[in-house]
C-alpha cells in the first residue's frame, strides 16, 4: 500500500548513494572474490582481495561435543533483511514437528517481538564475545544460515567450519566460493525453509555425514 512508499524511496536513495560511492576511482579491497567480480561487472573497477581472517586459538574444533537433544544453532539479527533470519526460524518451527531438537540463537541485539511470537526460540544470545560465541559452536550440532545472494561474506559459516560445526547454508556466491570443491557444506534454495528442515533433518540423523 501507500504506507510503504517512504521507506522505499529511503531505500531507493540510500541504494543510489551506495552506487555513486562505488562509481569513485577508490582503492577497493574485498574480503570475498565474488565481491571483487561484482564491483568489476557493476562499476568497470578493479580491486585487491584480502582474506577473511579468524583470531588464533579461538574458534578450534571440539575434542567431542556433548549429548543429550540436538543443537541447531542460527547467528544473525533480524534486522537485516538480507540474512532472511525468519526463513531459518520457520524451517525449524517445521524441524520441530519431525524430531526433538533446541534452537539456539545469537544477535547483535534483544530478541525481538515477531521472534518471541514465534516461539521457536529456546536460548537466545547478544552481543557475545569471540570466545562465548566459538563455545556455542563446539556445543551445537549444526549451523543454518538463510541469507539471500546480497550477503556479502557471511562470517558465521567460516566460524562454524573452523570449530568444526557442520553447515546448511543458502546456495549463494557468499557461501557457494568458500573453496572448491563446495563439498564442505549442505546447500539449500533461498527462501525455502521447508527445504532447510529436511537438510538439517538429515544432518542430524547421519552422525557419519556431520562427522
Amino acid at each position: 500500500g501507500l504506507a510503504g512508499l517512504p521507506a522505499m524511496w529511503k531505500l531507493a536513495a540510500r541504494r543510489r548513494e551506495i552506487d555513486r560511492a562505488y562509481r569513485l576511482p577508490t582503492a577497493k579491497v574485498v574480503t570475498h572474490r565474488h565481491l571483487g567480480e561484482l564491483i568489476a561487472r557493476r562499476f568497470g573497477q578493479l580491486s585487491r582481495f584480502v582474506p577473511y581472517g579468524l583470531p588464533d586459538g579461538v574458534f578450534t574444533p571440539p575434542e567431542s561435543r556433548p549429548g543429550g537433544t540436538p543443537t541447531v544453532l542460527v547467528v544473525g539479527p533480524t534486522d537485516v533483511g538480507w540474512k532472511r533470519i525468519p526463513d531459518a526460524l520457520e524451517a525449524v518451527r517445521r524441524l520441530k514437528q519431525l524430531l526433538p531438537v533446541r534452537l539456539v540463537r545469537v544477535a547483535q541485539h534483544p530478541m525481538r517481538d515477531a521472534e518471541r511470537a514465534a516461539g521457536v526460540t529456546d536460548e537466545y544470545h547478544t552481543m557475545l564475545a569471540p570466545p562465548q560465541l566459538a563455545e556455542l559452536y563446539r556445543a551445537a550440532d549444526v549451523l543454518l544460515c538463510s541469507s539471500d545472494e546480497t550477503e556479502g561474506f557471511g562470517l558465521p559459516v567460516l566460524e562454524a567450519m573452523a570449530c568444526g560445526l557442520p553447515c546448511v547454508v543458502t546456495d549463494i556466491p557468499a557461501f557457494r566460493t568458500f573453496a572448491s570443491p563446495a563439498d564442505y557444506a549442505r546447500f539449500v534454495p533461498v527462501g525455502d525453509p521447508a527445504r532447510m528442515a529436511a537438510a538439517v533433518a538429515e544432518l542430524l540423523e547421519s552422525p557419519a555425514e556431520r562427522e
